[in-house]
């Protein structure tokens, strides 16, 4: 190998380790006020509720999708049954489900055991709410309605 050629290697070397280089930065969080939006809809005993979109226009923030109610339709009272919520990535597609971003779970409380939680870059998002086999347990087997807040930045 000719010393040219050697040379050309030792620098595309160099090159590729500075540009493969760690970064020691940590991503900055956003500031300011989070934005709610509440979201509404229903399903049928082993239903689907209809997709819902929503948009982050700021990367690295807390994002929370909290179920707030599940109404039993016939007795218009609280169903106390667990649903499933799905979140997802809205795409020309439709909306993509992100694996690992589904929870079972039971409105009522503001804890996280109601809702799914983490960060999120920007980006368009999408969440389906669904019944988990227990409509058809509850005394008066009914469809539901639910109200989900979503906050994010």
């Amino acid at each position: 190998m000719s010393w040219f050629c050697k040379r050309v290697l030792i620098m595309v070397s160099l090159v590729a380790a500075v540009a493969c280089g760690s970064s020691n930065t940590t991503p900055t969080a956003p500031t300011g006020n989070a934005t709610l939006e509440t979201f509404s809809g229903g399903f049928d005993v082993a239903g689907v509720g209809p997709v819902h979109q929503f948009a982050i226009q700021k990367s690295n923030g807390l994002l929370n999708l909290v179920l707030t109610s599940v109404t039993n339709t016939s007795t218009n009272a609280p169903a106390g049954v667990a649903v499933g919520i799905a979140l997802g990535s809205q795409s020309s597609s439709g909306c993509v489900a992100i694996s690992g971003a589904q929870a079972t779970v039971t409105a009522g409380s503001t804890s996280i055991t109601s809702g799914l939680s983490g960060t999120a870059n920007a980006g368009s998002y999408c969440f389906i709410v669904f019944d988990v086999g227990n409509l058809a347990t509850m005394t008066t087997p009914s469809a539901v309605t639910y109200t989900v807040d979503v906050s994010h930045f």
